[in-house]
């Protein structure tokens, strides 16, 4: 069982970056949505790059922690300069990684604060885990990062599918005072075995859905909605169903990734109706 969840939660990242790599037209549904074009590209891309980095922290830090075994290798290398202490409260595990003020990682970006990840050891053997991830004046180059996240991750003992639901709640801040509030919630969907609707050599696909929204200080809003869930193969390397719809204030546009085919392609829609089929 805790060799599943290792490699699980390799994919469960994997999944989030994509998720968080297709959003680039975000936008959020409540309140009163702006009208004109959003002025924080920039910031909205930044905010990206730095969840994708923080991702591949977290699970990092999981894999080398949670249990002695080898695990895959990912993106991200835990450095050397984050000093992390573990500490087991009754059957709690506590993993703090200390950044220091400058700490910088293999991809260049210079980070500091505190990333603090919790679970229940008891719970790696059994068929449902709660994992708790804590960033504290964590500083992402020069974007303040605070909030924390929670994935819950659940299956049964008759059949191997499982799925993982994952919810994040963070606030960015940049150094000309503009700020970002961010909520994601994504649900993770596992299933094993050959599938009468498509290839029959490949061993598990997973389905992904849900919701992230961006609010800016200024008022830019950004959201992204899995309409239709986003499936990938372990045989393919390209997601090959699923619908996006992405919102950067008033403006939306859709990413269809077609019918099932193994292939780069994706059509993109603009809020004109205009399509173009675009290279994953």
């Amino acid at each position: 069982m805790k060799n599943r969840i290792h490699t699980f939660l390799g994919i469960l990242f994997i999944t989030s970056i994509l998720f968080t790599s297709c959003s680039d037209d975000d936008n959020d549904n409540t309140d009163q949505i702006p009208t004109g074009d959003v002025t924080t590209d920039d910031q909205f891309a930044e905010f990206e790059a730095a969840t994708r980095k923080i991702n591949d922290l977290m699970q990092e830090s999981f894999n080398t922690q949670s249990v002695a075994n080898s695990t895959p290798k990912l993106s991200a290398k835990m450095p050397d300069c984050g000093a992390t202490t573990v500490e087991e409260i009754g059957t709690n595990k506590v993993i703090t990684i200390n950044f220091g003020a400058d700490c910088t990682l293999d991809s260049k970006d210079i980070v500091s604060g505190i990333m603090r990840i919790s679970f229940n050891l008891d719970a790696l053997a059994g068929n449902n885990i709660e994992i708790n991830y804590t960033l504290e004046d964590f500083k992402f180059n020069d974007i303040i990062v605070n909030g924390n996240a929670i994935s819950r991750f659940s299956t049964n003992e008759t059949n191997p599918n499982f799925s993982f639901v994952t919810t994040s709640n963070y606030t960015f801040t940049w150094s000309d005072t503009i700020s970002a509030v961010t909520e994601t919630n994504l649900t993770f969907e596992f299933v094993f075995g050959n599938d009468t609707g498509g290839p029959v050599d490949f061993e598990f696909y997973s389905q992904t859905s849900g919701t992230s929204t961006a609010k800016f200080s200024n008022n830019d809003q950004y959201s992204t909605e899995i309409t239709t869930p986003l499936r990938i193969n372990n045989s393919c390397t390209y997601i090959v169903s699923g619908v996006v719809v992405n919102n950067s204030n008033s403006k939306k546009s859709t990413l269809d990734y077609g019918n099932g085919e193994c292939d780069d392609k994706a059509t993109l829609t603009d809020s004109d109706g205009n399509e173009t089929t675009i290279d994953l």
